[in-house]
């Protein structure tokens, strides 16, 4: 006589369910690989607005303007004269912002 599926003995651990419905096959190769594309992009748009929108930074020691009212003199400025207040090492990056 057959096994109703009540009777069946029940898996032991996670491991022997896992093995019992089927475990690295179709359906979780696909998850896996939507899953890494998901982790994939989040992570680099994470990542990335620090570089993306990195300000520039200001040298105005010669003007004798301190740094918050540097950065609104320069920033009320129009972008062509920025050049002389932007630091030498600011200039070796470029990001989105500026």
């Amino acid at each position: 006589m057959e096994k109703d599926q009540s009777e069946l003995p029940l898996p032991a651990t996670y491991f022997d369910l896992i093995e019992k419905v089927g475990s690295n096959g179709k359906y979780q190769k696909i998850l896996l690989v939507i899953f890494a594309l998901i982790w994939y992009v989040t992570g680099n748009l994470l990542l990335s607005t620090a570089f993306l929108y990195l300000n520039p930074s200001f040298d105005c020691s010669g003007s004798g303007l301190l740094t918050d009212s540097c950065y609104d003199y320069v920033c009320s400025l129009s972008p062509d004269q920025w050049e002389e207040y932007v630091a030498a090492d600011s200039n070796k990056f470029k990001s989105l912002a500026n």
